[in-house]
């Protein structure tokens, strides 16, 4: 940006000297193509004693998405596409209102495999990168001169896998950084490797008599002490077994009843009496012993 761009059209230069430098390095900025966030902390070389770092972040971002727009997939494109957003918040500029705040990026789509469908957003191909979504950038943007700069060199020539998005660094912006972001544990990127594993494990199936074969290993409960009894890898039991010998047991736990008793032990057990007698915790025992009996 020269002198002569920040003049009237009498030459009359409009901005002082400490304000077209300052505009001469946000302009350096935009070349990079990332729209950084500008605060204190952070301020990519530029002097904001008298500005503030909301306004010039946003002026960057503008300036930014005017000179390489977001790709939108045509209407067509999107009834095969799903809309992806990410769950979480992030201060950035959205191209779509023209406002920069705190809230989620969205507007990205993928597809019905779950690859990220490249727009060249930098902050929208963050998200997906930091979250394993796999983006490639299309044959046809890969030498154009709207390809923002944050992505070139960042991917793979041959097949366009988008590997890395670059950025300028908050103290020397003339040096490009790798643009990294960690999702942490309040937000879980997709990992469906546990589901998968936890579907192919053969816990039990079915025999010629439909009863349940449990694996091997398992024990048995004894029926005179209650305790599990010593496993073996070599054989199989049904779960039927399992069950008759702890019902063993709790019979041999339960004293015989009369025909009062046994009504009124019935009731109690429906609630109609008392809701916690000595039957429900026989019976909370014998479910307790099938458990252990299992592990």
């Amino acid at each position: 940006m020269k002198a002569a761009d920040v003049t009237d059209e009498d030459g009359k230069i409009v901005l002082s000297t400490k304000e077209r430098e300052l505009a001469d390095k946000v302009f350096q900025l935009v070349e990079r193509g990332f729209p950084v966030s500008i605060y204190n902390k952070q301020k990519y070389g530029l002097d904001i004693s008298k500005h503030s770092g909301p306004p010039l972040s946003e002026a960057l971002a503008k300036e930014i998405y005017d000179r390489y727009p977001v790709f939108v997939p045509s209407e067509k494109a999107q009834a095969s596409l799903k809309p992806w957003s990410a769950q979480k918040e992030v201060m950035h500029y959205d191209p779509k209102t023209g406002k920069r705040k705190s809230t989620f990026v969205k507007g990205g789509f993928v597809t019905e495999d779950g690859v990220g469908v490249f727009d060249n957003n930098p902050v929208m191909m963050l998200e997906m990168l930091a979250r394993n979504i796999p983006v490639f950038v299309p044959k046809e943007f890969r030498n154009s001169p709207l390809l923002n700069p944050a992505f070139r060199g960042g991917f793979d020539k041959q097949n366009g896998e988008l590997r890395s998005i670059v950025g300028p660094h908050k103290e020397h912006p003339s040096q490009p950084v790798r643009m990294n972001k960690v999702i942490k544990y309040t937000e879980i990127p997709f990992n469906f490797d546990h589901s998968r594993k936890m579907a192919s494990i053969k816990f039990k199936f079915f025999d010629a008599d439909d009863k349940f074969i449990l694996p091997k290993g398992v024990s048995l409960t004894n029926p005179q002490t209650g305790k599990p009894l010593e496993a073996s890898h070599k054989n199989q039991h049904k779960i039927s077994d399992v069950s008759q010998n702890v019902k063993a047991f709790v019979n041999k736990l339960t004293p015989r009843l009369s025909d009062t008793e046994a009504v009124y032990a019935a009731k109690t057990k429906l609630g109609i009496l008392f809701p916690h007698s000595n039957l429900d915790h026989l019976i909370d025992l014998s479910m307790t012993l099938t458990s252990a009996s299992l592990q």
